[in-house]
């Protein structure tokens, strides 16, 4: 069925950081300190208006340009004329407007242990939050529903040991987190005319 769809995109971003650091010295070996803060807000409005064509009992030869030709539109002396039906009434799953925060903080340390291990350790704590307003395909309403809200914690660690004067040996360690776009959180179905695949 020939389709036609419109899409609808606006996104607003704010964001902020700051850090600060202290250098010290343990046993005449320079060291540092840092600590550091950070914020960002997103707000998305999204939506689709997709309208399917019908071309009923019109006859076509394969030229495009025919389907909407004013002769082979619906109309009351045409009544198999080609018709429109447009997917986003009388509720549109593909229409939301979605939120989040992400409020992190870190602090690491930066020092010697011994004449030549180094050492880097640290830890950023974040608090995300994402809210969802929309409807689903079964037409169900949510407004401004919590989709995530989560306190997470990511260590990280660094050993470096001077083999040589221009040789390190690097041992490290971290974690992270990959959080859902606000296109996967949602309930918008979304064709990707390309490939042909359908994202739900």
């Amino acid at each position: 069925i020939p389709e036609r769809a419109w899409r609808f995109l606006e996104e607003v971003n704010y964001s902020g950081n700051t850090h600060i650091e202290r250098n010290y010295k343990v046993k005449e070996k320079n060291a540092k300190l840092k600590f550091g803060v950070a914020y960002t807000q997103k707000e998305r409005d999204f939506e689709i208006q997709n309208f399917q064509i019908y071309t009923n009992a019109t006859t076509l030869t394969g030229n495009p340009d025919e389907i909407f030709a004013a002769q082979n539109l619906w109309s009351s002396e045409n009544p198999n004329g080609v018709t429109y039906d447009p997917q986003f009434i009388p509720f549109n799953p593909n229409k939301f407007n979605s939120s989040s925060t992400n409020i992190g903080g870190y602090v690491s340390n930066e020092m010697y242990f011994g004449s030549k291990l180094k050492t880097i350790i640290g830890v950023r704590a974040e608090q995300f939050n994402q809210l969802y307003t929309g409807r689903n395909q079964s037409g169900e309403s949510f407004s401004n529903k919590e989709v995530f809200n989560k306190l997470n914690l990511f260590p990280t660690a660094n050993l470096i040991f001077e083999l040589k004067e221009n040789q390190n040996l690097r041992v490290s360690y971290a974690r992270t987190i990959a959080r859902p776009s606000f296109k996967e959180a949602s309930f918008a179905t979304i064709a990707d005319p390309i490939s042909g695949r359908t994202f739900i």
